[in-house]
């Protein structure tokens, strides 16, 4: 599951950001927001920070700490974390590179950039890192990267989890798996979560495989899976 987090003093565009991924996010996420940089820092685990993505204003109403500084903590807990700065002060745009950051967007144009923004952290969270799905088989607890699978099926009380060259048979429900998957994989039926990767073409009842495997899309979750699609291409 993404783990976001917002920082920023101003109600009006934290509800903006929110909005904004409720529509823009097919994955499964969880998201916390903060008004201050103090209130941030006390969230963090210890030495680590435990969030995926982070949106942080310059800015903040707390002068003793900036969204630069924060920043730069996060960037010394965790690497990995993408860090997107929001400011409508425009000389901060050159001050955010002492951080190794995603993106700058001015406040006046947060509709704007979002998007962009977003699909830049989703891409460097996915190719930045080896994601693995782990899962129970009888009693024995297995690991596999997620990249080798190709898609998960779940009949009666069981869930098929299928890569390229074997097949692994889970009592674990889909639900809870798709929790563990990177971006790219997506709920197109109810009973199936496909990995994008591994997609050749997507037409309006069925997504064909790179391995000619055609596998069902719902009319429920046609919308969801077409936007993913086309988003993945567009990266």
């Amino acid at each position: 599951m993404l783990k976001i987090a917002i920082c920023e003093d101003n109600e009006i565009f934290v509800e903006i950001i929110k909005n904004n991924l409720k529509t823009m996010l097919n994955v499964p996420y969880k998201l916390d927001s903060f008004l201050s940089g103090r209130e941030f820092l006390k969230a963090l685990s210890e030495n680590v920070c435990q969030y995926n993505l982070v949106f942080l204003d310059i800015e903040l109403e707390d002068k003793s700490i900036s969204g630069i500084d924060l920043g730069q903590m996060i960037n010394s807990r965790n690497p990995q974390t993408q860090l997107i700065f929001i400011s409508q002060y425009l000389e901060y745009a050159s001050d955010v590179y002492s951080t190794k950051h995603t993106y700058f967007i001015n406040k006046n144009r947060l509709n704007d950039y979002l998007a962009d923004a977003l699909h830049a952290a989703l891409k460097n969270l996915d190719t930045g890192r080896k994601q693995y799905l782990t899962f129970k088989v009888k009693q024995t607890q297995l690991r596999i990267p997620a990249d080798n699978i190709l898609y998960l099926e779940r009949n009666l009380r069981e869930t098929f989890i299928y890569t390229g060259n074997k097949t692994y048979t889970t009592r674990d429900k889909l639900s809870e798996l798709q929790q563990q998957l990177p971006s790219f994989f997506v709920c197109c039926h109810r009973s199936f979560l496909v990995n994008l990767h591994a997609v050749t073409s997507l037409h309006h009842a069925e997504i064909i495989l790179n391995n000619g495997k055609g596998i069902p899309v719902s009319r429920a979750h046609y919308d969801d899976t077409k936007k993913a699609f086309s988003l993945l291409m567009l990266r």
